[in-house]
């Protein structure tokens, strides 16, 4: 199995985009700046994830990455909810929203 050879330019086009969805959440979702954040940061995530992404040329093939993302995303993000939800009922007594 080969190394994958990172992007340094994708690299540093993500990182800008995650600190602008940190600098966007923490300003007054109102401003002029905030839109500006925004209308970039999760769209550059869009574009940048396309383009570093390989094609899928069979139904097989987009089977074994569908199932691959699930298991590292969704079934993470389960694990996670579950786990504040059983924190939250020991420490705030029933109120984990």
């Amino acid at each position: 199995m080969h190394k994958k050879e990172r992007i340094e330019w994708v690299d540093m086009a993500k990182a800008l985009a995650i600190l602008g969805m940190i600098a966007g959440h923490e300003l007054n979702s109102e401003g002029l700046l905030a839109s500006l954040i925004y209308c970039f940061h999760m769209p550059i995530f869009f574009i940048l994830s396309g383009y570093t992404s390989r094609p899928v040329t069979t139904w097989a093939a987009w089977g074994k990455k569908f199932w691959k993302s699930v298991k590292k995303i969704y079934l993470l993000a389960v694990i996670v909810l579950l786990v504040q939800m059983f924190l939250a009922n020991i420490v705030g007594h029933g109120d984990w929203a």
